[in-house]
């Protein structure tokens, strides 16, 4: 999984946006203290939401939960533009056990801040998989997760909506629970990766995968779900995903939850969730 050695709370400066011959542009740059790097230009209007600022938000929220972290990994993109850190929580009522199969999940807060003037701040509640410390993604996001641009007083929004989104959870765990009573073969499997995979020469409705990805994920398949000790059921192929979008994806620079292939196996994760919580054709595993 991937380590983040730079600072995720260095100091965000921001300075007038001038032209060459001193012009103030009304706009203002936002600058990385420790590297000086540009991280943004935005108006006067943008409200400057620091990283710490939001983790100190979620710390004082998780408080009121009775929960407690046990581990924090952040992540940030190769211009340190973007940041989102992992709270893995632990907790009796957070511990699921899938199907009581000893596959023990909690959960998992990701949340997030942007400098580049685009992106918002806020959070996901997400899944952990105990076993091989798998991020997973929960799908249906909208019941789970709120983002907000930076204004004034929009802070101050983050603690009920977060409230809301992490007592829904449990319907992600009684989704799992189902899945883990379902079988879904191999074929199952090739036939849904297939639907989403782009076809050379061929204009498909839906399509989004590239080919090579989508050969290599059928391909590596069964190999995946032996070493990761996953069953063939719709919970062993939701776990495969989730395993390949944690630690099958990579950055050129920083982490590869920014990448293009953790957002393809972010979206066919998605496309998962829709799929398969409507199909009531697989038969229960006996």
């Amino acid at each position: 999984m991937y380590e983040e050695n730079r600072n995720p709370f260095f100091e965000v400066k921001r300075e007038k946006c001038l032209t060459e011959s001193g012009i103030d542009t009304g706009k203002d740059v936002l600058l990385n203290s420790e590297t000086n790097d540009v991280l943004g230009i935005v108006s006067k209007g943008y409200e400057l939401v620091q990283n710490k600022d939001v983790d100190e938000i979620f710390e004082e929220s998780l408080e009121g939960f009775g929960v407690k972290i046990v581990k924090k990994i952040d992540h940030l993109d190769s211009k340190t533009r973007r940041w989102k850190r992992w709270l893995i929580l632990d907790g009796d009522s957070l511990n699921f056990d899938i199907n009581g199969i000893g596959d023990v999940t909690s959960i998992m807060v990701e949340v997030f801040n942007g400098y580049n003037a685009k992106t918002s701040f806020g959070f996901n509640v997400m899944g952990y998989r105990w076993y091989c410390e798998n991020g997973m993604i929960t799908g249906r996001k909208a019941l789970f997760n709120a983002n907000f641009p930076h204004f004034i007083d929009n802070p101050e929004k983050l603690h009920p909506a977060f409230q809301l989104s992490f007592e829904n959870f449990q319907m992600i765990a009684d989704i799992w629970n189902v899945w883990a009573g379902q079988s879904f073969s191999q074929a199952n499997f090739k036939e849904f990766v297939e639907k989403y995979t782009k076809e050379k020469g061929v204009k498909k409705a839906g399509a989004f995968l590239p080919p090579k990805i989508g050969e290599k994920l059928i391909n590596e398949y069964p190999n995946l779900l032996i070493g990761q000790k996953l069953p063939d059921t719709k919970w062993g192929a939701f776990n495969a995903l989730t395993w390949m979008t944690t630690h099958g994806t990579s950055a050129r620079q920083g982490s590869n939850v920014f990448s293009s292939g953790y957002n393809n196996f972010s979206r066919l994760i998605d496309k998962f969730y829709n799929d398969e919580c409507h199909d009531t054709d697989l038969i229960p595993v006996k």
